[in-house]
């Protein structure tokens, strides 16, 4: 039997990477003298072995399928409301990288590197609307709302959801590119 560092979890001999993380980082574990009982090793130096647990958090690709999954459902709602083609084919799209990444399809993860350096174009233009939309939402809106700081605010939202996207796009990018042996089918 192989152990996944990365992990913990058993790992057959004849497998390259872990079926839990993916990860390739695997040793092959030396032979026990005996069969754990109620997940306990038997006496070894006076002390009981435990035997380690794989642990079951939630991997970044479920957590990018989730938040995929969320976007599909705003952009389904918004079919409803306003159909046009566009709003389709980002549907059609989103929905076939969640389907092909949860079936660890090659594919998926290149649609999903695709989505990712959407969603970094996407940082960009909301980060130069930050700059250049605040400046002039408060130069021309000063004059109609009596607000005062409003395009300062404009912006600064803008510019947060610049960082946000910029960030996760690129968390996206990296992850699947690094992760590309998990995805073979």
């Amino acid at each position: 039997m192989k152990r996944c560092k990365a992990c913990g979890s058993q790992v057959a001999d004849t497998a390259n990477n872990c079926p839990n993380c993916g990860s390739a980082d695997l040793e092959v574990m030396a032979a026990m003298p005996q069969a754990p009982v109620n997940g306990v090793q038997p006496m070894m130096g006076g002390y009981p072995q435990t035997q380690a647990q794989p642990q079951m958090g939630m991997t970044y690709a479920v957590v990018y399928m989730v938040i995929l999954g969320l976007s599909v459902i705003g952009n389904v709602m918004n079919l409803f409301s306003n159909f046009n083609i566009g709003t389709l084919i980002g549907v059609v799209f989103l929905g076939a990288t969640i389907i092909l990444l949860a079936m660890r399809n090659k594919v998926g993860r290149i649609l999903a590197m695709i989505q990712s350096v959407i969603e970094i174009i996407n940082g960009v233009l909301f980060g130069i609307l930050a700059v250049i939309g605040g400046a002039a939402i408060e130069e021309f809106a000063g004059e109609l709302v009596a607000v005062e700081g409003l395009g300062t605010a404009i912006g600064a939202v803008f510019g947060v959801i610049a960082v946000i996207s910029i960030a996760f796009g690129t968390c996206s990018f990296i992850y699947f590119k690094k992760r590309a042996c998990m995805y073979t089918k």
